[in-house]
């Protein structure tokens, strides 16, 4: 087994395990499985914008990449968009490795007054892409039945909107031309 070969197949391993903790612990978002390139992703995704529109009137356009935004076809897409109000989105699209799929995920996160909130994961997000190689990533998402949760510094505080709230996600990132 080479070195590629060793690489996907720790992060199914991976995944596997994630996807394993999201049925043990039901109705809790477990932590989006994202993806780790080993080297330099061949490329890396430097523009791009989001937008995301809850239910409950909450909105937000995301225009700031992320650093680790990129594809690597051994590994597959990571893509993180973020702004200056608190808001973030990330989303995960790992390779099919021997013929199983791993699922694709997206989180949303919010930072108000200093407290730290997460939701979204693959059971709850019908993601749909319209691509996702070197030439950029782009495509919407609809989630529905989510929860604020709270990150370890937002114990104990209020989340912006108790939930159960639905979501409605468009993305795009592409290289620099």
């Amino acid at each position: 087994m080479g070195p590629r070969s060793v690489v996907r197949a720790g992060a199914i391993l991976a995944l596997g395990l994630l996807a394993a903790c999201e049925l043990v612990l039901p109705g809790r978002p477990s932590a989006v499985p994202e993806i780790e390139f080993p080297n330099e992703p061949q490329a890396l995704y430097k523009t791009g914008r989001a937008s995301i529109a809850l239910s409950d009137g909450s909105s937000a356009e995301l225009g700031r990449m992320e650093p680790d935004s990129g594809f690597d076809p051994e590994v597959g897409a990571l893509a993180g968009w973020t702004d200056d109000t608190g808001w973030s989105l990330r989303l995960s699209n790992p390779v099919m490795t021997d013929g199983v799929a791993a699922p694709i995920s997206i989180r949303l996160v919010r930072e108000v007054d200093g407290s730290l909130w997460t939701t979204g994961s693959a059971a709850e997000c019908q993601v749909d892409l319209e691509r996702a190689d070197t030439a950029g990533i782009k495509g919407t998402a609809t989630c529905s039945g989510l929860r604020w949760e709270p990150e370890a510094r937002a114990i104990g505080e209020e989340p912006p909107n108790p939930g159960p709230f639905d979501a409605d996600i468009l993305f795009e990132a592409q290289p620099p031309i």
